[in-house]
């Protein structure tokens, strides 16, 4: 069987190391002419390092991870709102949320492929599906003719465009703007979330760095220029008064990455000789730390279908039991991404009252209930 993997990052590369070494052929191409950009920090809970363990690098994960202990929910001016202790998940499973650098997640999954199987620089243009094979057409011209195509390139998939009709991708008019912030911003072992109506931060470190996302409503049809930004996010995020203006007085412009959260709706993932896996299929933003490790999962179950196909378990079939595997996960993972975002994109200044008298109040097994369930499940 030959494969193309369309994107080469957490995802891409997942599926790629559990196919390494076996007699699926992959080849892999990704848009970015270099490695150069490779994002912020990213955390990761339980179930993301066991996948990692299953490629052998769970050691690398502990080594330079930064161990999460606690999540504490403050308000602009850094009261102390509610704060959760992560000491139940690391009794029950050894590890909880851990913070890691995104580059090296990448680096380690990197190690785990064939690197020669890489072309960089390079996209698809045409996606045609023949009698028994995918014809594809590259950005450079090339044609190659695979018997799989997997769309691992994010949530603006070209893969998707060209094969899934309809409206898919909607913006929430939200934006967020991700930058490296001084250690001394950093609460040690704690996630902080800063809020105010229509604003939030969120702090946190690993790996020696020290990362902030902040949030706000923004028209996605008006792109934040470079020019002038740092200055531009001192007016917007004003009542964050324990961080702003102090955080931002020695960053540049260039440094501060923006993007904007955007929802996916698919009925399926795959058709044909055809799928989809981690934000490409399906994107839950960065409010519960969950789509890194699901990225990695969506590798390793879709490895393991590809893998079976035969001459009495189909392709077709191999793609559909996939997706009917990682439903489940996926939707409870949206439900609690859905939550945490509910509780903390709020505009208005009574909803964000009201939602912060109620957080005393609440039992902690509202939260964590949904994240138990996800971190106990088989994937």
């Amino acid at each position: 069987m030959r494969i193309l993997i369309v994107g080469a990052g957490i995802g891409g590369l997942s599926l790629a190391a559990f196919l390494k070494d076996t007699n699926v052929e992959y080849d892999i191409v990704e848009k970015c002419p270099d490695w150069s950009h490779q994002g912020f920090l990213i955390a990761m809970w339980d179930s993301g390092r066991d996948i990692l363990k299953k490629l052998g690098l769970a050691e690398e994960f502990d080594k330079r991870g930064t161990r999460i202990q606690k999540y504490s929910l403050r308000d602009g001016t850094g009261k102390l709102l509610r704060e959760y202790d992560f000491s139940e998940f690391y009794a029950e499973y050894g590890s909880a949320m851990t913070a890691i650098l995104r580059s090296d997640l990448h680096a380690w999954l990197l190690s785990r492929v064939d690197t020669s199987r890489i072309k960089m620089d390079t996209s698809i243009t045409e996606l045609q599906e023949e009698t028994d094979s995918i014809r594809v057409v590259f950005t450079n011209g090339e044609v190659q003719r695979y018997d799989v195509v997997v769309g691992a390139d994010g949530v603006h998939s070209k893969v998707r465009s060209l094969t899934f009709s309809g409206q898919i991708e909607s913006y929430e008019n939200w934006r967020i703007w991700y930058l490296w912030i001084d250690h001394k911003y950093d609460i040690p072992g704690t996630a902080t979330e800063y809020a105010e109506p229509g604003e939030l931060i969120f702090v946190f470190s690993g790996a020696g760095k020290t990362a902030a996302w902040l949030f706000a409503p923004a028209d996605h049809a008006q792109w934040d220029n470079e020019h002038g930004r740092a200055a531009r996010l001192k007016r917007i995020f004003k009542e964050e008064s324990k961080l702003m203006p102090r955080m931002l007085e020695h960053i540049n412009d260039a440094d501060i990455v923006p993007s904007d959260l955007v929802s996916l709706s698919l009925k399926t993932w795959h058709t044909g000789r055809i799928a989809l896996l981690g934000d490409a299929a399906h994107n839950f933003g960065p409010h519960a730390g969950i789509g890194g490790g699901m990225a990695l999962e969506d590798g390793y179950v879709l490895a393991g279908e590809l893998l079976q196909v035969s001459a009495t378990y189909p392709l077709e079939s191999a793609l559909a039991t996939y997706e009917h595997k990682r439903r489940t996960r996926i939707k409870l993972a949206e439900y609690l991404s859905k939550r945490i975002r509910q509780g903390t994109l709020i505009q208005s200044p009574f909803m964000r009252h009201t939602f912060n008298l109620m957080l005393r109040f609440v039992p902690v097994g509202f939260f964590k209930r949904s994240l138990m369930q996800l971190l106990g499940q088989e994937i």
